[in-house]
């Protein structure tokens, strides 16, 4: 009979790796919810590609035609304004 207490961990060799159930690895896989999302842009939530592109024009051309005003109200401020009367 052996004597004193028995040994309750054994001591794997070095070359074995002890596998890990808590440690899980993800190889790039995507969720299918992930795969079915609708792309979104910033500024733009819930639109695709072609709308956020269309709108994101729309208020370039906006701010462009109001800076083109601000510039000719600027131009023309140190000028007196004609008001011509019609007939």
């Amino acid at each position: 009979m052996p004597q004193g207490k028995l040994k309750t961990k054994v001591q794997l060799p070095s070359n074995i790796k002890k596998k890990s159930s808590a440690k899980k690895i993800d190889h790039g896989k995507i969720s299918k919810t992930k795969m079915n999302k609708k792309k979104k842009t910033n500024m733009n939530t819930g639109k695709t590609g072609l709308e956020a592109v269309q709108q994101r024009l729309t208020t370039e051309i906006a701010k462009n035609i109001e800076q083109q005003c601000a510039n000719k109200v600027k131009a023309n401020e140190g000028r007196s304004l004609n008001i011509v009367k019609p007939n």
